[in-house]
This record gives structure tokens, C-alpha cells and sequence, in this order.
């Protein structure tokens, strides 16, 4: 599982860093995290990268969790989002962006560990995804609606069973694994 982390509070980040690695230790389990200082490296991150969960402070400077959860779901409506925050006020909108958790700081082991269970159990039940770059935002394919893949002049082409076309540029040995 990789995972985001985003706080303005260096401690505050650097303590759920720690929780992330005696997690994996404790439950032997491969857990990789990434920690962003603010939203906008957060959302630079994402642009290139993929990640299974994120982790969201709400209140920080500038761009806030909340507004970096908005504009994540305009490209990825499946990646789970959990809030750590210090201020109840913001509960309601969450489900607005459709997250995960919402978490009072300062989160433990009481709070972090089962919620990274729950998204690793639903990661084990749900289905194989096929992740794919399009035009600046990830989209995730179940493999079990994937009918075909044409490729024509390095472009694929990914036809669903709802008869949806999904188009990417690359190579098919990209997605063969």
C-alpha cells in the first residue's frame, strides 16, 4: 500500500510517519508513504504518481486539505481519503469529497491502524484495478470489465464491457504485468 501524507506541522508529520513504519512492522505488512508539507506538493505528487490512500490535513496555509480533496476527486473519484484534523468544523463537508475517515489529532495507534485495515481489507476483497494515465489524471480500470486492448501507433486503446473507450499513450508491455 503506498500512502500520501499531508500536514503543514513538520512534529504532526513526522509522528505519522513513525505510526506508518510500526504499523507495517507490527502487522507485517508492506506499507510505503510519501509526507508533503503542504497541498500544492501534494497535488503536484499526484500528477505522476498513484497512491492507495491519502492522508489530509485539513487546516493548513494556502491551499487546504479540503479544497486539495476537491480538486482530486475532479480526477480520481476512487482514491480513499482520510482527514486528520484538529477541528470538527469541516465534518460534514467531508462527505462532500466522499472520504474515508475523519480523524481528530492528536490520531494514534487507536485511530491510524484500523483505518489503514479497513482500506487494506478493501483492497483484498475489491477488485484488480489497472491503473492508467490519462491526460494529466489516473483512471482505474477493473480488470473484470475490460473487454479488449487494441494498440494502433502507440496509443491503447481499453474497451470496457459498457462499450466505454479508454485511451492512453504508451506501450502494452507498460500493462502486460
Amino acid at each position: 500500500m503506498h500512502i500520501a501524507l499531508c500536514d503543514d506541522d513538520k512534529t504532526e508529520l513526522s509522528r505519522l510517519c513513525s505510526l506508518l513504519e510500526e504499523c507495517s512492522r507490527v502487522k507485517k505488512c508492506s506499507i510505503t508513504y510519501e509526507a508533503f508539507q503542504n497541498a500544492n506538493e501534494l497535488l503536484e505528487a499526484i500528477k505522476d504518481r498513484c497512491f492507495d490512500l491519502l492522508f489530509l490535513d485539513i487546516l493548513m496555509p494556502g491551499v487546504t486539505g479540503m479544497d486539495a480533496a476537491i480538486e482530486i476527486r475532479q480526477s480520481d473519484s476512487d482514491v480513499p481519503i482520510i482527514f486528520l484534523t484538529s477541528s470538527r468544523e469541516f465534518a460534514v463537508e467531508s462527505y462532500r469529497v466522499r472520504a474515508e475517515d475523519y480523524i481528530m489529532k492528536p490520531a494514534g495507534k487507536d485511530e491510524i491502524f484500523p483505518a489503514i485495515d479497513r482500506q487494506m481489507r478493501k483492497m483484498a476483497q475489491g477488485q484488480t484495478y489497472l491503473t492508467l494515465k490519462t491526460e494529466g489524471s489516473f483512471t482505474r480500470l477493473p480488470l473484470e470489465k475490460i473487454v479488449y486492448v487494441e494498440v494502433k501507433n502507440r496509443r491503447l486503446y481499453f474497451t470496457l464491457a459498457d462499450s466505454v473507450v479508454r485511451e492512453v499513450y504508451g506501450y502494452l508491455a507498460d500493462y502486460e504485468k
